[in-house]
């Protein structure tokens, strides 16, 4: 988990006080290699079509921000686009799609895109090589790398905004970047994943003397409500955390105080707030498993370290700690994301509570390690340690 970017300047030397700047400025990456802008590393291609209504369109809101990969496609994206395949000017297995925010991955193009449309909210560039490709979409996701966007993209006082064109990202030599191809290539691999499928209509019979008819009527596929076991059977306790007083919190790490786990930090963003000597009910001890409370994706972690959890996240104990790490994968597998989304309440503000969170049933094969649902450590964490080794 990640801690939020803090540094103090002295502004007395410094040719400018806009905020956006300094903060780009006072960046550091984790090695001093050379460093080269986007622009100069790659050619940066343009959209060639216009996406109409209807079109299945990947778009940066769509990908998995915490895995990364494409989690759905949309429908109602209009507007400028690129297309993968065919003409040697549209994208091609091997270029890299970087979203213009600062808060969704970079999208590596392979072979399994061919065919798609991808809207105009990503930047595209083509690479001399392939393994340059790998390790720009690799620094880009790295831990550091989202640090840096963060900093770099930060709105400034300007009238002229930083973009991802002049991110300067570490750039060693060819000897070093294709070293670390092959481990990033697998890295890449494992961010495949089944997308959501949109359904449009179907027809189905159910039993609601075993399911309601609300979440029978969510899925053609009634099997996943009622094979594997429950949550809750699995655990001691599910418990969500507590809402804290905010203006007692600090706002860095210091010995003896604890970070709190929100909704946001289990979303890979910066940890912002550590406690000093919080209830002992709110604390996640190392092996816990935490989930989100709000929204869509589980955002499943394994707590590492002693922790404070927020009222956004639930605490959950398992009876068997050796199932932590399969459970967690599973919940955030595309399997999971579909169960999850069943239980999901509220319009506004969508959740799901916590009798909820315990139906949601778990395969035989997730717990008996027959299968295999995908790596519980976020994309960030796994090209943090590749890349320098952290």
């Amino acid at each position: 988990m990640t801690s939020s970017i803090s540094t103090v300047q002295d502004l007395r030397q410094q040719p400018t006080w806009d905020p956006g700047k300094l903060i780009a400025a006072g960046f550091k990456w984790p090695f001093s290699w050379d460093q080269r802008e986007l622009k100069q590393t790659g050619v940066k291609l343009e959209t060639r079509v216009f996406a109409e209504l209807g079109t299945q369109v990947i778009t940066p809101t769509g990908l998995d921000r915490v895995n990364g990969g494409v989690r759905k496609r949309t429908t109602t994206y209009r507007g400028a686009a690129f297309l993968v395949g065919g003409d040697p000017q549209n994208l091609h297995p091997g270029d890299l799609l970087v979203p213009t925010g600062s808060e969704q991955p970079a999208l590596f193009v392979d072979d399994h895109l061919l065919g798609a449309s991808v809207s105009g909210g990503f930047v595209a560039y083509r690479f001399p090589t392939r393994h340059d490709a790998y390790w720009a979409w690799a620094v880009i996701n790295s831990t550091s790398g989202r640090k840096f966007r963060r900093a770099h993209l930060t709105r400034s006082l300007a009238s002229e905004r930083s973009t991802i064109d002049t991110a300067p990202i570490p750039w060693p030599n060819e000897t070093i970047r294709t070293t670390a191809a092959t481990s990033i290539a697998e890295i890449e691999k494992q961010t495949r994943r089944a997308e959501e499928v949109g359904v449009e209509t179907w027809w189905a019979t159910a039993d609601l003397r075993r399911v309601s008819w609300r979440i029978a009527l969510a899925t053609p596929d009634s099997s996943t409500l009622t094979e594997g076991l429950p949550l809750e059977d699995l655990a001691n306790e599910i418990k969500a955390g507590r809402t804290f007083d905010r203006k007692s919190a600090l706002t860095s790490s210091q010995d003896g105080a604890y970070p709190v786990v929100t909704g946001s930090v289990l979303a890979d963003r910066p940890t912002k707030w550590w406690l000093v000597d919080p209830p002992i009910s709110t604390m996640a001890e190392p092996g816990d498993l935490l989930v989100a409370v709000v929204g869509m994706n589980a955002n499943a972690r394994i707590c590492t370290s002693r922790a404070v959890v927020d009222s956004g996240v639930y605490r959950i104990r398992l009876k068997d700690q050796r199932q932590t790490k399969s459970i967690a994968a599973y919940l955030n597998s595309q399997q999971g994301y579909g169960l999850r989304k069943m239980f999901v309440s509220g319009s506004i503000i969508p959740r799901v509570g916590r009798k909820q969170i315990g139906a949601i049933r778990i395969p035989e094969s997730v717990l008996d390690g027959s299968e295999s649902p995908g790596p519980v450590e976020p994309l960030s964490e796994r090209l943090e340690r590749v890349l320098w080794g952290i």
